[in-house]
């Protein structure tokens, strides 16, 4: 069935302007028209996922029309080959190496740059290889080497942190957290804990720049913040902290993921871990790793009931209205120029899919 139905409405969408009516054919220039609309997209009801993925509650928060036409239509642009890694082809090669090397119990015991950052190279060789055989194109070779340099400067923070105490003990470890009656499926990149202190952490690859883990997952919320429409300041996602200096501040959840990893591992019985990035970004000053030093257990129960609130909208079908402005937008072209919640009908109601997989 296709993403989206037939146009409602009948007639196509018309130019209208004041040359066409004062000077009839005279084929004015497109440039100098404003496009009308007659009609409006109306998508195809599809089933609310029962199975959702940690990152997928971050597409909620943005936006629940998009999330809707994200992960209950699956609406995506199609994806032709090419000769270069995109950003995610780019974080998908480092995760893969990375995933290698966690998974290696001798390996990941090395305390020594040197060691670490050749078992990675060879590693990213082997995986290029994988990825595009042995003619690799020569965009691709000149990407890998800037991953190489990215896995050295990672190399020594990885080593630091060996001699401090700290050692792998999990990759990819898939976790469940139930909700109602759906899940949150999710797979942690790394978990570490300290030898010396038994303290644990949750650690999330990123090859992009982060200003700070608590920033990436909440942003303060003032007298005059402006709230998306689909949310309020009673509901789950705004709640109540202290920042670093201990006093009391209000936050917008947009970004649940780390948190609900602490979540999983505290409801195992696990102690609180810190949550982590390890970046690997441009330049070595921005490869590191990033601790939220004063997450705390206000925070975690904060997530949860965000994460539990979520859910629950979903599971209800509140996937409307779109949100006004988004920092990426895959369906702009949708809109034709205009706001998708003028150029689209709201959804109609479905029940939670029992068969909906989720992308991890």
């Amino acid at each position: 069935a296709p993403a989206l139905a037939a146009p409602a409405g009948g007639r196509p969408g018309r130019a209208a302007g004041k040359s066409e009516a004062a000077f009839p054919g005279s084929g004015a220039p497109e440039a100098g028209l404003r496009w009308d609309a007659d009609w409006q997209w109306q998508p195809r009801s599809a089933a609310a996922p029962q199975r959702l993925s940690v990152t997928s509650l971050r597409d909620w928060l943005a936006c629940p029309f998009r999330y809707y036409l994200k992960h209950a239509v699956r609406m995506q642009g199609a994806d032709t080959g090419r000769a270069e890694w995109n950003a995610r082809d780019f974080g998908n090669v480092a995760h893969d190496v990375l995933e290698r090397w966690g998974l290696d119990t001798e390996a990941r015991e090395s305390a020594r740059a040197e060691e670490i950052h050749a078992w990675l190279s060879a590693e990213l060789d082997r995986v290029v290889v994988k990825w595009f055989g042995k003619r690799v194109p020569l965009a691709v070779r000149i990407q890998t080497e800037a991953l190489r340099q990215r896995f050295l400067w990672l190399a020594r923070v990885q080593a630091a942190s060996r001699q401090e105490g700290w050692q792998v003990v999990d990759v990819e470890r898939k976790v469940e957290l139930p909700v109602g009656g759906a899940h949150i499926v999710a797979k942690i990149d790394r978990i570490d804990r300290n030898l010396n202190t038994g303290h644990l952490r949750v650690l999330d690859y990123k090859t992009g720049k982060v200003e700070g883990v608590d920033r990436a997952h909440r942003k303060r919320t003032i007298a005059t913040t402006v709230l998306p429409s689909h949310l309020n300041e009673d509901c789950p996602a705004i709640y109540t902290g202290e920042d670093n200096n201990g006093k009391t501040t209000s936050y917008l959840w947009h970004n649940l993921q780390l948190p609900l990893y602490a979540v999983a591992l505290v409801e195992r019985g696990d102690p609180l871990p810190a949550p982590c990035y390890i970046t690997l970004s441009t330049t070595e000053a921005e490869v590191g790793l990033h601790e939220w030093s004063d997450f705390g257990m206000d925070d975690l129960e904060a997530a949860r009931n965000c994460a539990d609130w979520i859910v629950a909208q979903i599971a209800g079908s509140v996937f409307w209205p779109p949100a006004e402005k988004v920092m990426y937008d895959d369906y702009a072209m949708l809109a034709a120029g205009r706001s998708l919640q003028e150029m689209t009908m709201e959804p109609h109601h479905s029940p939670l899919s029992q068969n909906a997989q989720p992308s991890i």
